[in-house]
């Protein structure tokens, strides 16, 4: 399923829109996100291969780093796929991630009324 998702539903849909972006001069940058299909490095490097290199990163270090992923080594790994970069700050509750994980993606709200 997951071949199927990158090889054929993907590109698929992606040469339409980097063929008009790239005729129109635009430059694509999505934000690598855990639960989408793109969520660190790797899966936006691939993304960007079956793209035709048409497609690069909106960087926000703070999706990378409760990941796990070293920040330096992302950068350098990306490279000219960086379009884009945020900046803020990011801390981990200890208590949630020993429950539910770092991929717990529930609502802070829904967080809050357990305490």
């Amino acid at each position: 399923m997951l071949e199927w998702q990158w090889t054929e539903n993907t590109g698929a849909i992606l040469e339409a829109i980097t063929q008009a972006a790239s005729s129109a001069g635009v430059k694509i940058a999505l934000e690598a996100h855990p639960g989408f299909s793109v969520y660190n490095p790797e899966t936006l490097l691939k993304l960007r291969n079956v793209s035709g290199g048409a497609i690069g990163i909106n960087l926000d270090p703070s999706h990378l780093w409760w990941q796990g992923v070293d920040i330096p080594i992302a950068i350098r790994d990306l490279g000219v796929a960086i379009y884009h970069f945020h900046a803020k700050n990011v801390a981990i509750d200890s208590a949630n991630r020993s429950r539910n994980s770092v991929l717990d993606t529930k609502s802070y709200r829904q967080m809050d009324a357990r305490s």
